[in-house]
């Protein structure tokens, strides 16, 4: 995966899918092209579950 090809997260599926992604490059040494898309798609998955769940009836 490329960070180019990065989509946004925009539900759980996405989100489930981006964390399976984060421990196939678990390993990736932080300076290169893998460890620059773990880190993107963790920041993802911070932003996307810092704005919550709906609350039922909303």
């Amino acid at each position: 995966m490329d960070i180019k090809d990065l989509k946004c997260i925009t539900c759980e599926e996405d989100r489930q899918r981006a964390l399976a992604e984060v421990e196939r490059l678990r390993e990736a040494d932080p300076d290169s092209p893998e460890g620059e898309v773990r880190d993107t798609l963790l920041q993802m998955v911070a932003a996307y579950e810092a704005k919550g769940k709906p609350s039922p009836g909303s």
